[in-house]
């Protein structure tokens, strides 16, 4: 069932077994779980089923470290969430992403690969992808021991609000309460569990909600948000040691490496996307181990450097296109200006360069960063809720791994006879300075991270919030680190192992 919080005849207060906050790819994957089971469960979704501007403008925030994607332009605050503009690339997580790595301070999951498998194999499934990898051909004969082939899956995309909008509709036990955002997170006397919550309408009508367990599954920012500003407990909920809103991660997507090849054509034809796969490189364990490196993948196109700008300006235009308000135009364009700066950049530079250029995809992994993180400003939203502050901070190990990433495969590039490779100054630096935009893909990550201890994390191997005994998080905020590969599927299968344990306590 599906109930619009405008609407004046709807209830004020509810009580369930489940209250999931935010359906996105995690929030409708948990509900979508419950379904048909016999658990009541209230999904709680601030937008409609479009976007509108009253609903978008509470992600208003601001940036103080290296510039970011603008999040009001990263995120949508409506039913489906961020799927509703994901280009569908999914990827698992391997063994060493989980593992700790000792040259990778803060490394490590309290979760094995092997513990995810079966749920990445459902989450597959639900992003309608082939659970299979496909089989790799035409590639170089690159050295086994130093490179791994691995393949890119590529969603139609999905789009969680409109494929899976009619099943949850039809649900006799789960109920999607569009138009109602979260305003507070009501305790227990000993803070021990949480006693209700409290929603608010665009009528600034309030209702109430009392659950057996609570799920946060609003995504990196929002979750540290809500879990700081939603509560009159100064230091926040679930804050004890200050980690929540720390380590927050994206991924690097970096320009500023081409390939002179001595035959473009097999290479590019070897790295392109058939169907819905796509091949790429990755550096092996060992490569890894020995340069101290972090994760770094690399795919090959045979378009100029400014494709990957020139695709999200046609999504941006596209998004524009179909704008449903006048404010938001001013936030995308935003984002037109700021990417055009660096598509008009590249695009130039691609004339001077010869026609057999190949430019090299690079997507890094960020190290987790304990001085990269999201606060809060002095300034609220409409509903008294104070606004977010990002610091994004990159690190020299940053920098360097993907440095000595690209310096491997030049070397590897030069034994093959393949064709000469092209580096940046500001790659080559050893410093940490960095161009003034990177594209990060809009991941945000690790921001309520999964660890053991809670002097090391917010959330345990359950995806509980560490002192509190019904409070769940949900979404890539759990990740305790990002891997290069992008997080939504990654997502959806943290969130059906959760709908699994959720069942086994509730039974």
């Amino acid at each position: 069932m599906i109930l619009d919080n405008n609407d004046t005849d709807v209830p004020r207060t509810w009580k369930v077994d489940v209250c999931i906050v935010g359906a996105g790819a995690a929030g409708i994957t948990l509900a979508r779980d419950f379904a048909s089971r016999r658990f009541s469960v209230l999904v709680i979704e601030a937008g409609g089923f479009i976007a509108e501007a009253d609903s978008q403008e509470l992600y208003r925030g601001h940036s103080t470290g290296q510039a970011l994607s603008d999040p009001m332009a990263c995120r949508l605050r409506f039913f489906g969430g961020t799927t509703n503009h994901w280009e569908g690339w999914c990827g698992e997580l391997d063994t060493m992403d989980f593992a700790r790595r000792e040259w990778v301070p803060d490394s490590g999951w309290p979760i094995t690969a092997e513990e995810l498998a079966p749920y990445y194999a459902t989450a597959a499934q639900t992003c309608e992808i082939d659970a299979t990898s496909h089989a790799v051909t035409g590639l170089p004969a690159f050295d086994a021991s130093r490179f791994v082939a691995r393949g890119w899956r590529f969603s139609p995309p999905t789009r969680f609000g409109t494929r899976y909008r009619d099943s949850l509709a039809r649900s006799n036990n789960v109920t999607v309460l569009l138009h109602a955002n979260l305003t507070r997170i009501e305790m227990s006397d000993t803070d021990a569990r949480v006693q209700r919550v409290l929603l608010h309408n665009y009528a600034d009508v309030a209702s109430s909600v009392e659950a057996a367990v609570f799920v946060l599954a609003c995504g990196g920012l929002e979750n540290p948000r809500l879990l700081l500003a939603a509560t009159n407990r100064p230091e926040g909920i679930g804050n004890r040691h200050d980690l929540v809103g720390r380590y927050f991660m994206q991924h690097l997507e970096v320009q500023g490496v081409r390939i002179l090849a001595t035959r473009p054509g097999p290479i590019a034809a070897a790295f392109a996307q058939h169907e819905r796969h796509r091949t790429h490189l990755t550096l092996s364990a060992e490569e890894q181990r020995r340069g101290r490196l972090l994760r770094c993948g690399f795919g090959v196109s045979d378009a100029d450097p400014s494709s990957r700008g020139t695709r999200a300006l046609t999504a941006i235009g596209n998004d524009l296109a179909e704008a449903r308000w006048p404010d938001e135009l001013g936030t995308r364009l935003h984002s037109v200006l700021t990417d055009l700066n660096g598509v008009a950049r590249d695009s130039l530079r691609f004339l001077r360069e010869e026609a057999h250029n190949l430019s090299l995809l690079i997507y890094g992994e960020q190290s987790p960063n304990r001085d990269s993180r999201v606060t809060l400003s002095d300034a609220r939203d409409r509903f008294g809720l104070r606004t977010l502050v990002v610091d994004w901070r990159l690190t020299e190990t940053d920098k360097r791994s993907i440095r000595g990433a690209v310096m491997a495969l030049a070397a590897e590039f030069g034994r093959l006879q393949l064709g000469r490779v092209h580096i940046d100054d500001w790659l080559l630096s050893e410093d940490n300075q960095w161009p003034e935009y990177i594209w990060s893909g809009c991941h945000h990550m690790g921001t309520t991270r999964m660890a053991t201890s809670p002097a090391h994390g917010v959330v345990n191997a359950d995806c509980r919030v560490h002192d509190v005994e019904n409070l769940y998080i949900a979404g890539s905020s759990v990740f305790a680190t990002g891997g290069y590969v992008m997080p939504t599927l990654t997502i959806t299968a943290l969130a059906h192992r959760l709908a699994a344990h959720l069942m086994r306590i509730l039974t």
